[in-house]
C-alpha cells in the first residue's frame, strides 16, 4: 500500500492473488488492485510538494478500538506521529471491556454509525440524500451494484453496506477528505468501494 500516490498493487516480481472477497472487489473496481505484501505501517514517502500530500484520511473500521487489533491502533499513531490528518469511521460499537492504554494517545475523531434498524433508518436517509444530490451517476451505480450483489447471494449484507457507505460518503464530503483506507478484505473495504462509486474517492485496504 503506497499512500504517497495512492496506488495500490501486488510487489513488483510478485503474482497477484485473489481470492473471495478480494476477487468480487477487483471485479467491482475496474483498475484496482490489492497487493499481497504485507507491512505493520503504510509507506508514506515524504511529499515532494504540497501537491503530494496526502491530505485528510478516513479510516473505515468493522470496529474501533478491539483489543486483539494492536496493529491498527500502532498503524494509526505511526501516521499520526508523521503528520497525517485522520479521521477514523466505525461500522460497529466497541464491545470488548479490555482497552489498551495507547488507545488514549490517538488524536484523531472515531465516529460510530448507528446501528441499521427502523429507528435510526433517518440517519441514513438524510445522508444518501446529500450524497444523491452532488454525485447521482454514482449513488445510482452504487445502490444498483448493492441490489444485484444482494439478489446474487440472498441476503441484505450489501445493501446495508451501501446504507453505511452513504452515512460516511456525506461525512467525507464535508470534511474534504481525499483517500480512505481499511483493514480486513470484509465488510470495512465493502463499505470503502462503495464510498468509491459514490463519491469518486480513491480508496486501499489491508487484505489480512
Amino acid at each position: 500500500v503506497c499512500f504517497g500516490n495512492y496506488r495500490v498493487g501486488p510487489p513488483q516480481g510478485r503474482p497477484e492473488h485473489k481470492t473471495g472477497a478480494t476477487a468480487d472487489i477487483q471485479k467491482e473496481s475496474p483498475g484496482f488492485r490489492i497487493t499481497s505484501l504485507m507491512r505493520k505501517v503504510p509507506y508514506m514517502p515524504p511529499p515532494q510538494s504540497e501537491s503530494d500530500h496526502p491530505g485528510k484520511i478516513a479510516y473505515i473500521l468493522k470496529m474501533f478500538p478491539r483489543f486483539s487489533e494492536t496493529f491498527i491502533l500502532n498503524e494509526i499513531l505511526e501516521l499520526e506521529r508523521t503528520g497525517v490528518d485522520i479521521h477514523i469511521f466505525s461500522l460497529k460499537q466497541p464491545n470488548d471491556p479490555r482497552r489498551h492504554a495507547d488507545v488514549d494517545r490517538v488524536k484523531a475523531p472515531v465516529t460510530y454509525l448507528p446501528p441499521i434498524d427502523r429507528r435510526n433508518i433517518l440517519a441514513f436517509v438524510r445522508p444518501h440524500l446529500d450524497v444523491a444530490r452532488s454525485h447521482p451517476r454514482g449513488w445510482l451505480t452504487a445502490a444498483g451494484g448493492a441490489i444485484r450483489r444482494s439478489v446474487k447471494s440472498r441476503s441484505w449484507a450489501s445493501v446495508k453496506r451501501f446504507l453505511q457507505a452513504g452515512y460516511v460518503g456525506a461525512a467525507l464530503q464535508r470534511e474534504g477528505i481525499t483517500h480512505v483506507h481499511a483493514h480486513f478484505a470484509s465488510s470495512a473495504t465493502s463499505v470503502s468501494r462503495d464510498l468509491h462509486q459514490l463519491v469518486g474517492i480513491s480508496y486501499s485496504f489491508t487484505a489480512h
